[in-house]
């Protein structure tokens, strides 16, 4: 989820924050000094444009890239799909660029500008009363497979875990898989698979999947890590999967939540 969106002038320093969710309290001077002292030490430290794409803060980043001499700063979920603000954020330029370098100059933006850049930021959250629909439709995929995942939840592109279906005990897994999400194509699913280190007692199913299914066109998606058998098609797991998207999605279509 992209908290804050904040325009500086690359020259004087001088900013001015654009969208603001307020939930997150930074001195806006304070987060264009670190970027610009960042980007200092990354000159200093041999890139010749001193450039830098994003700084790690806890469970937060900050993503920054600049155009002309009007830099764009965003302060983002650590796990938000990059590719997916790219997109989000290039819109912004495209539409306001030649504004915000008014706006960066006089330090003030007027409530119109503020409101129509917020549209653009404001992605759509997943209905809550669909919450419950889907955890049936997850305990379904659960029995058909056999229980085959051991971590299985929907997440949304730039706002986190939605909710979580199962859970192993090591959060390290649901944490990779959200990792992978933040870097690849938003628009594209992926799947993995390998021979298990871990012992999977009488089952002995040796064999492990990850999988990360967008849902339709929409911001949300489905991630998964399963085990199963060399003897058992793992295809057939995993077309459940798909089928379990293809149901949230028909859920997130009906008229009531089109956006």
């Amino acid at each position: 989820m992209i908290h804050k969106l904040i325009i500086f002038n690359t020259k004087t320093l001088d900013g001015i924050q654009i969208f603001d969710r307020s939930d997150v309290h930074l001195n806006v001077d304070l987060i264009v000094r670190l970027v610009a002292a960042m980007g200092i030490m990354s000159e200093n430290l041999g890139d010749s444009k001193g450039e830098i794409s994003e700084i790690e803060l806890g469970t937060y980043q900050i993503g920054i890239f600049t155009v002309d001499t009007l830099a764009y700063v965003v302060l983002q979920d650590k796990f938000d799909n990059e590719p997916f603000t790219s997109k989000i954020l290039n819109n912004i330029v495209d539409l306001f660029h030649e504004q915000l370098i008014e706006v960066s100059n006089n330090l003030e933006i007027d409530r119109k500008l503020k409101s129509e850049i917020a549209t653009y930021l404001e992605t759509m959250k997943f209905p809550d009363v669909l919450i419950s629909e889907v955890n049936k439709l997850a305990e379904t995929f659960q029995f058909d497979t056999l229980g085959a995942c051991d971590v299985l939840f929907l997440a949304d592109l730039d706002d986190g875990i939605v909710t979580t279906f199962a859970n192993a005990d090591d959060q390290k897994i649901s944490n990779l898989l959200m990792e992978i999400l933040s870097e690849i194509p938003f628009e594209k699913s992926w799947i993995a698979e390998m021979k298990s280190k871990q012992e999977m007692n009488e089952e002995k199913r040796s064999h492990e999947f990850w999988v990360i299914s967008r849902i339709g066109m929409t911001d949300f998606t489905i991630l998964a890590r399963g085990f199963y058998q060399p003897f058992i098609d793992k295809n057939n797991i995993i077309n459940k999967l798909e089928c379990l998207c293809k149901d949230i999605h028909q859920l997130l279509m009906q008229d009531t939540y089109v956006w």
